[in-house]
């Protein structure tokens, strides 16, 4: 019988198996499906994956597109991490004025708020503390919210 093994040696190693299939390429699938949902999600997307994957039943199509290097190219890419693709589709923050100021942050000139677009700190609000030289975390600045409202005009007019 054959399972798809995900591997992963980062700082830390994940090895985690797939459900037990009859052929190679059905395992050769599930093995797609986990290395992707680990790069998206990491490693709580690839375990709820792997407890999908035991009640999936493959199509003939979808066996018959099974490529083992595609999947070994995948294992190489989620080597890289979880969400090692966001390099390529980096956070854009709200408003406008936003400037570059390095390859992963952004900077609003007006307030001195550095917004991070990847990297550790994705998606955090930082302010610069001169007398430290650090990035300090600061909240949302004007988080907007959204309320239904109704509303109704009205126009009259007399003339004597």
């Amino acid at each position: 019988r054959f399972r798809a093994k995900l591997h992963v040696e980062v700082i830390q190693n994940l090895s985690m198996l797939g459900p037990k299939r009859g052929n190679r390429p059905e395992a050769i699938c599930d093995g797609m499906e986990l290395g992707r949902a680990y790069i998206a999600e990491g490693t709580e997307g690839a375990r709820k994956i792997a407890r999908r994957l035991e009640l999936k039943r493959w199509s003939p199509q979808e066996i018959e597109r099974a490529d083992e290097q595609e999947m070994e190219s995948l294992g190489r890419t989620s080597a890289l991490g979880p969400q090692a693709s966001a390099v390529v589709q980096k956070l854009i923050p709200p408003g406008e004025g936003w400037t570059r100021y390095d390859d992963d942050m952004l900077m609003d000139q007006r307030s001195q708020i550095y917004f991070v677009q990847a990297g550790p700190r994705r998606g955090q609000y930082l302010k610069h503390d001169p007398k430290s030289n650090r990035f300090e975390d600061v909240g949302v600045p004007h988080a907007s919210k959204e309320f239904p409202i109704t509303l109704s005009a009205g126009s009259g007019c007399s003339i004597r």
